[in-house]
């Protein structure tokens, strides 16, 4: 008995290491738009990070509620056009979401990633990855906003999907970690 004590108060008390931290998140709603600011430090190379973004069989590992993924025809050259299909549920709603968005690298070499609107369940969105090296960490700044064109009931209003948004980021960033470690 006493050692099953010891065991959870190991176990309870330990503090698992991680390579990832997140420093700074923030999300917020404002005029029907959700933006999401984050810092994060990685323990992997920039190399493997932008692999694992631009990689569509990635995506329903770090969005486990994506069930469809395909990569269309992109419009411009050094552009990934992807097309995923996401289940999702907050509360008792649920609900299936198409994002169809390009990527590509700008000049400063951010990854950036625009929703295609007509081809999304979004009127607008825009996600930027800013990477810096510092004490041979990876560092991350990540700025993103969508703008949803789909039918929430009102009791699921702007604080309730926030904290989902919140909760999958995280979960996302630490899958982000274990896929470019796997590298």
């Amino acid at each position: 008995m006493n050692r099953i004590i010891l065991l959870l108060v190991i176990v309870c008390t330990s503090n698992p290491t991680f390579s990832e931290e997140i420093e700074d998140l923030k999300v917020w709603h404002d005029k029907g738009k959700y933006f999401v600011s984050m810092i994060f430090t990685v323990d992997a190379t920039l190399e493997n990070i932008k692999k694992v973004l631009k990689d569509p069989d990635s995506i329903p590992i770090l969005i486990p509620t994506t069930y469809e993924v395909k990569t269309l025809e992109a419009p411009e050259e050094n552009t990934l056009r992807i097309k995923m299909s996401v289940k999702d549920c907050v509360m008792f709603y649920c609900k299936n979401v198409v994002k169809t968005s390009d990527t590509f690298e700008d000049e400063n070499g951010d990854l950036v990633t625009r929703i295609v609107p007509e081809l999304s369940d979004m009127k607008s969105g825009e996600s930027r990855w800013k990477f810096t090296s510092s004490e041979g960490k990876l560092v991350v700044n990540y700025n993103s906003y969508i703008e949803p064109d789909i039918w929430a009931p009102p009791i699921i209003g702007p604080g309730v999907i926030k904290s989902r948004l919140e909760d999958q980021i995280r979960m996302t960033v630490e899958k982000l970690s274990e896929l470019a470690d796997a590298n």
